[in-house]
C-alpha cells in the first residue's frame, strides 16, 4: 500500500562529490505506521522528519541496527531549507539539506560546536552515515535511539580535510497506491500522514499578531497530525457507506519488510447481507426491487489534530499544552478489484543497493 524510497544521498566535502542511496531500516516504516495510530500520548514526538544526520568516523558500523551511541558526531537539518517538499495527490518527495553550518555535535565529548565544527576532526575518515528524527535517546519515544536509515561509506576514502566543508543532501518518496479525496483541497494538498513534518500548512509558531491584541495569553499552534479514524466501503461516488473496522494496532509480521494495520486480515462483506436502494421511502421492503451493488472502494479516513500551546504574554511561561481537532478531513481510496473475501492493507518499503558515481 505504501512505498518509502530513498531516492538518493549525496555527500559533497569539499571539492568531492559522492552519490548514493541508502538503506531505509525497520524502524523508520514503525514510525510512519505508528503516528497514523494514536492521537494522544507521545504526540508531540510523532513526526519522523529526518532531522539529523549522524557520522561515524575510522571504523565500519558493527550492527544492522545501529544506535545513536554507535555513531561520533550529529549535525542538523539546515532550518532554512527545513525539509523542501514536492506534494501530490498520493505522497510526498522531501529533501533535506544537512551541513556543518548547522552545527556539529560530538557526541563521545558532549560538546557542541556551533561553527565549522569539522575542523576539530581533521585527518577522520567517515566511515558511515545514519539518518534519525530524534537526536537522543529520548524516554518519551520509545526506541528513539534506533536509526531510521543508514549508508556503509566504509569502503570509500572519505576523509576531512583542512578548510573542508560538508553538506550532506538527502531526497526520500514516500508514496501510497492510495488516491486522496478531501474536501479541504487547498489546505490538505497531500496525504498528511505521508508528510514527515505533517500538515506545515496551518504551523503558527510565532503568533505576534495574538501578541499584540490585548489578550493575557497567546497560543502557538505546531506539529499537525493525521490519525487513521476507521475504515470504511463506499461507491463510485466516493462517499464512505459502511465503517467495517476501527484500528487495532501495529502487527510486526516474520521479516523487517512488512507492517499490518490490524491484528488480523478483515473479511469483507457477502453481497446478500447488503441491498441498495434508490430510496428508502419508495422501496421500504427489502422484498421489493432490491438491487445488490457490490462495494467498490475501500476508504481509509483520516482527522487531522494539532498540538497547541498556551502562553502568558506577561511572563512568555506555558501555561497549558493540548490536542486540537482542526476539523479537517480526508480520505484514501483504493478500488476493490475482489469486494469479497479478506483483505490486509500492508505497509512495506523499498530498498535499493548502493551506488556510487
Amino acid at each position: 500500500m505504501m512505498k518509502v524510497k530513498n531516492e538518493y544521498v549525496d555527500i559533497i566535502l569539499g571539492s568531492k562529490k559522492y552519490h548514493f542511496k541508502n538503506k531505509i531500516l525497520y524502524q523508520y516504516l514503525s514510525r510512519i505506521a505508528d503516528r497514523q495510530l494514536a492521537k494522544q500520548g507521545n504526540f508531540a514526538y510523532k513526526s519522523f522528519a529526518l532531522n539529523y544526520c549522524f557520522l561515524k568516523f575510522d571504523t565500519p558500523l558493527e550492527s544492522d541496527e545501529p544506535v545513536i551511541n554507535d555513531f561520533n558526531v550529529w549535525i542538523g537539518v539546515n532550518q532554512d531549507t527545513r525539509g523542501i517538499e514536492s506534494l501530490g495527490n498520493s505522497g510526498t518527495t522531501i529533501k533535506y539539506n544537512y551541513s556543518d553550518d548547522s552545527g556539529v555535535y560530538d557526541l563521545k565529548n558532549n560538546v557542541n560546536y556551533e561553527n565549522n565544527g569539522l575542523q576539530n576532526f581533521i585527518g577522520r575518515k567517515i566511515t558511515a552515515i545514519g539518518f534519525n528524527s530524534r537526536f537522543n535517546n529520548s524516554g518519551a519515544y520509545p526506541n528513539s535511539s534506533k536509526m531510521c536509515a543508514i549508508l556503509d561509506t566504509s569502503n570509500y576514502n572519505i576523509v576531512i580535510n583542512e578548510g573542508e566543508r560538508l553538506l550532506v543532501v538527502r531526497k526520500d518518496t514516500i508514496q501510497s497506491d492510495a488516491q486522496m479525496i478531501t474536501e479541504f483541497p487547498d489546505i490538505i494538498k497531500a496525504p498528511t500522514h505521508l508528510r514527515p513534518y505533517g500538515l506545515r500548512e496551518i504551523e503558527s509558531l510565532n503568533p505576534d499578531e495574538n501578541l499584540n491584541s490585548g489578550g493575557i495569553t497567546y497560543t502557538s499552534k505546531q506539529f499537525a497530525n493525521a490519525y487513521l479514524e476507521n475504515i470504511g466501503l463506499g461507491f463510485d461516488n466516493l462517499k464512505t457507506y459502511k465503517i467495517i473496522t476501527g484500528i487495532q494496532k501495529i502487527k510486526e509480521s516474520e521479516g523487517i519488510s512488512i507492517l499490518d494495520y490490524f491484528s488480523e486480515p478483515f473479511e469483507l462483506p457477502n453481497l446478500p447481507d447488503f441491498l441498495i436502494y434508490p430510496d428508502e421511502k419508495i422501496f421500504p421492503n427489502g422484498k421489493l426491487y432490491p438491487v445488490n451493488k457490490r462495494y467498490t472502494y475501500l476508504f481509509f479516513n483520516y482527522r487531522i489534530y494539532q498540538m497547541q500551546y498556551i502562553y502568558s504574554v506577561e511572563t512568555g511561561e506555558q501555561l497549558e499544552e493540548k490536542i486540537v481537532d482542526t476539523g479537517y478531513t480526508y480520505s484514501m481510496v483504493i478500488p476493490l478489484e475482489q469486494p469479497n473475501g479478506k483483505f490486509s492493507p500492508v505497509i512495506f518499503y523499498e530498498s535499493e543497493e548502493t551506488i556510487n558515481d
